[in-house]
């Protein structure tokens, strides 16, 4: 992510201030690019609508320019959640 490391804890700060996101999302790294998987929450956006809304975010935010994929089929996890992938 152009060089620099940045907090799971940041990033998941600062895409639970998106009120259409819900709590269930994963953060993938691979070759420098940030994808995030994220679930709507109680929205009437679209799904290409909540993506470039997360995209806008995330670069106004902290200026990463990240892959955004809506989905509706997140893998439900009991106990500690594994949220960032390589």
């Amino acid at each position: 992510m152009n060089g620099e490391d940045y907090s799971p804890f940041l990033l998941e700060h600062f895409l639970m201030e998106i009120p259409d996101v819900g709590m269930w999302y994963y953060f993938k790294l691979n070759n420098e690019v940030l994808k995030i998987e994220a679930e709507p929450f109680r929205t009437k956006l679209s799904d290409e609508q909540l993506a470039e809304k997360i995209r806008k975010h995330m670069a106004d935010r902290i200026g990463i320019d990240c892959q955004v994929e809506i989905r509706h089929d997140i893998p439900r996890t009991f106990g500690k959640v594994t949220r960032v992938f390589n």
